[in-house]
C-alpha cells in the first residue's frame, strides 16, 4: 500500500490534536447553546436533550452536535460529511421545523391569554375593595370581587 501523504516538517502532531480538541469543544459548546435556544431550556437540560436524541435516533453524539452547528451556522471547512452527520442533519431539519410549529402554537396561545387578561382592568368599588372591571363595554361580563 502506497501512502502519498507526506507530513510537513513544520506541523507538530500534538498541536493538530490540540486544535482538533479545541474545535470539538467549541462545537459541543455551540451545540448545547443552540439546543438550549431551540428547546428553551438551560445547559444541563440541553445536554440531556442532546443525549436523548442521540440514543433515540442511534446517532453518535459528536455527529449530532456537529450537524446541528452545521445546519444553524453553516458547514465549517473541517466538518466531515459522513453518513452519521448527514442523517443527523436531516434529523435536525425535521426537529427544527417541528419545534417551530410547536413554539408558534404555544406563543399564539400565550398571546391570546395575555390579550384576554388585558381586557379586564382593575378598579376600586365605593367600599375601597378591588373589583375587576370590564374595559370593553360590548362584552357581557359581571364585575367580580378580587
Amino acid at each position: 500500500m502506497h501512502h502519498n501523504f507526506i507530513p510537513s516538517s513544520d506541523v507538530d502532531s500534538s498541536t493538530s490534536v490540540g486544535l482538533r480538541h479545541n474545535r470539538s469543544a467549541a462545537v459541543r459548546a455551540r451545540a448545547l447553546e443552540i439546543v438550549g435556544i431551540l428547546y428553551r431550556c438551560d445547559a444541563d437540560e440541553s445536554a440531556d436533550q442532546l443525549l436523548r436524541h442521540s440514543q433515540a435516533n442511534n446517532l453518535k453524539l459528536a455527529a449530532l452536535a456537529e450537524s446541528l452547528v452545521a445546519v444553524v451556522d453553516g458547514p465549517s471547512d473541517g466538518s466531515a460529511a459522513d453518513a452519521q452527520t448527514t442523517l443527523a442533519a436531516h434529523f435536525w431539519l425535521r426537529e427544527i421545523r417541528r419545534l417551530g410549529h410547536v413554539h408558534r402554537r404555544t406563543d399564539r396561545s400565550a398571546r391570546h391569554i395575555a390579550t384576554t387578561a388585558r381586557c379586564v382592568g382593575g378598579a376600586r368599588s365605593a367600599a375601597g375593595k378591588a373589583v375587576a372591571q370590564q374595559s370593553d363595554r360590548k362584552r357581557v361580563d359581571f364585575a367580580a370581587r378580587v
